[in-house]
């Protein structure tokens, strides 16, 4: 006699796979928790697993062997743990292995139909409304909530609410502030979503300047993160000791304080040691998937209002669909991927960026857009560009303190010129004067 019996759609292996990337691989792990609902596991204790991972996930933690084990206390061994995450995972598969996982969620999903629409045997059953809930529920299948679409209604009210606030806020600004009137005047300050580049030859004060930017959000109650891959964490330190007290960099990092600047320092810096609104990363070799995936998972456990990258030289990355790509080809994808996670996470990214030192030929040498090194996908994809320029620099005139922060492009606001005032031994800008800026839109 033909057994006619089915097993539902499903793949044991495929199941393992995405397990074990998950315990293997943190990186991965976000894109997995985030896209994939434990429904989508049909073997039963793959899918406790699963469900005990998002658990953790929400909680801040590691979902590691060891960190699941003592979570799932004893429904499913160490052994099992081990055994499951030494199944081999190419990360290149990890998007097509979620679209299979929810391939076979969604065939389930539609077999389970049949138990609505069987129910059109049975004359109690009220056809119009059994027509509606099956439709209901099939459309329901596989969807998520679309969160990007918005009737053109809510854009208009939120525009208003916009258009309201500045009215009855005179001088106040929509996003987070720069710390600096004069750039505000311009900029409007740091909005969501925005892809600001900063960008400068070295020396002139760009990481300094992204320092006063942050501590400014921080004192605002913001939350920021940096990633560094040129400066450590230590000299980052030593140079937000010294923004914040004044205290010479040199001095700090030589032990030459003195008793009561040593209290000045624990004082002033007590509200970020104490707090958890700043997290610094100095990988010096930063993938721009593991970026991504810290500071998501940085948003959805702690909060997360601003990102600073410093620099876009440096962070590795590639789009593995351009095997072999040109530097320019790569430069292009980082730049896509920053304004990507800045849309994603609805917060400001201030990546610093090099200039081409073809500058340094012109007799002119205040930057252009043009400068921008390696990629014109830089300008496309930034929102906000931002040079920092200091006259001083190659004319060695030590009594001009004049930075010039250069806005050459502004999507939502204006283009022109702030003057600050640089202390580079207090690695430190200060307001030159509020009025002090050049409107080049007019």
């Amino acid at each position: 006699m033909t057994d006619n019996i089915k097993i539902a759609p499903h793949s044991s292996s495929l199941e393992r796979s995405v397990l074990s990337a998950i315990m293997m691989y943190e990186d991965l792990s976000h894109d997995v928790l985030n896209n994939v609902s434990p429904d989508a596991f049909y073997t039963g204790k793959y899918n406790t697993i699963f469900s005990k991972c998002i658990e953790l996930y929400r909680q801040g933690k590691t979902c590691d062997m060891l960190t699941l084990s003592e979570a799932l206390k004893g429904k499913i061994t160490l052994l099992e743990l081990s055994d499951i995450s030494s199944e081999y995972v190419n990360d290149d598969l990890i998007p097509q292995y979620i679209d299979s996982l929810q391939d076979f969620q969604k065939r389930r999903e539609l077999i389970k139909l049949q138990i609505e629409t069987n129910k059109a045997y049975e004359s109690d059953y009220n056809i119009d409304e059994l027509i509606g809930s099956t439709s209901s529920k099939l459309d329901s299948i596989g969807s998520a909530q679309d969160t990007t679409s918005k009737m053109f209604g809510d854009i208009f009210t939120e525009c208003m609410e916009q258009h309201d606030y500045a009215l009855n806020n005179s001088g106040s600004i929509n996003g987070i502030t720069t710390g600096y009137r004069s750039l505000n005047k311009l900029n409007n300050g740091w909005n969501e979503g925005e892809l600001i580049i900063l960008a400068g030859r070295p020396a002139m004060g760009k990481t300094t300047l992204a320092l006063n930017f942050m501590l400014e959000a921080i004192r605002r109650d913001k939350k920021v993160a940096m990633f560094s891959m040129e400066m450590t964490t230590k000299e980052l330190g030593q140079k937000l000791m010294s923004v914040m007290t004044g205290i010479e960099t040199d001095r700090i990092k030589l032990g030459q304080c003195s008793p009561d600047e040593l209290i000045k320092l624990n004082e002033v810096c007590s509200p970020i040691i104490n707090g958890n609104n700043l997290m610094v990363d100095d990988n010096g070799s930063m993938d721009i998937h593991k970026l991504k995936a810290s500071a998501k998972r940085m948003k959805a456990t702690n909060g997360l209002d601003m990102i600073v990258v410093d620099y876009l030289q440096l962070l590795t990355g590639t789009d593995k669909a351009l095997k072999g790509g040109s530097r320019e080809q790569q430069i292009s994808f980082l730049s896509r991927s920053l304004k990507a996670l800045a849309k994603d996470l609805g917060i400001p990214i201030i990546c610093l960026s090099q200039l081409s030192r073809a500058l340094e030929s012109r007799d002119n040498k205040r930057p252009m857009l043009s400068d921008l090194r390696e990629s014109g996908a830089i300008e496309q994809d930034a929102n906000q560009v931002l040079f920092v320029y200091r006259e001083a620099y190659y004319t060695k005139d030590d009594s001009n303190k004049i930075t010039e922060v250069i806005v050459g492009k502004n999507r939502s606001g204006r283009c022109g010129v702030a003057e600050l005032e640089f202390d580079g031994s207090r690695s430190t800008f200060v307001e030159y004067s509020e009025d002090s800026f050049i409107n080049l839109n007019n």
